[in-house]
């Protein structure tokens, strides 16, 4: 916020940029978990935070997902749910079928203290500030898209970012899938 202040008072700021490392659809490979913690440890002063998009898993929610824990480091990656780590197995495949406090449970809830955000219990949304940089990053759950309460949530976490001055990152695997507009009070 200091540096947002000075910039508008005219003075020459000069400041470490945000670096996020982002990384998504591993679909269950630990080999690709492993380079990237390998890259996240060979350039560390660099890279702030990290976080893997969604498709965590190889197919469906009861796929192997202790390959994350095996992997040291991985535990700093933070995680935000996409279909498939929801989804089980039949014909058709359920999409939804472990959605909320299932991938919670499974994706979130071991490590949300280790990466610091600002959870809500049981959802595989939230979102972690970084005052540095006057910036939030907002984790939404795409297999939500249409829940009230995520969008409630959303509205609210976006204008408590407008009031502290925070630039914002969203972060979901897929956008949601709406057919209206919206007014949005961002404007940068």
């Amino acid at each position: 916020l200091n540096a947002k202040r000075d910039a508008r008072e005219g003075n020459v700021v000069k400041y470490k940029p945000f670096t996020l490392l982002h990384a998504s659809d591993l679909h269950g490979v630990k080999e690709q978990l492993q380079r990237i913690v390998d890259y996240q440890k060979y350039y560390k002063q660099f890279i702030d935070s990290s976080i893997i998009s969604g498709d965590i898993v190889l197919g469906t929610f009861d796929d192997d997902f202790t390959f994350f824990s095996d992997v040291d480091g991985a535990e700093n990656i933070m995680l935000s749910i996409g279909n498939h780590d929801t989804a089980e197995e039949g014909s058709p495949i359920d999409w939804t079928a472990h959605v909320g406090q299932d991938s919670y449970e499974k994706f979130i809830k071991d490590f949300a203290s280790t990466w610091g955000i600002n959870e809500v219990v049981n959802k595989c949304y939230y979102y972690k500030d970084y005052a540095d940089y006057a910036i939030r990053l907002i984790v939404v759950d795409c297999m939500e898209n249409n829940s009230q309460e995520q969008l409630t949530w959303f509205e609210n976490t976006l204008n408590g970012a407008k009031a502290n001055e925070y630039a914002v990152v969203v972060i979901t695997h897929y956008s949601p899938v709406r057919n209206e507009l919206f007014e949005c009070s961002f404007t940068s």
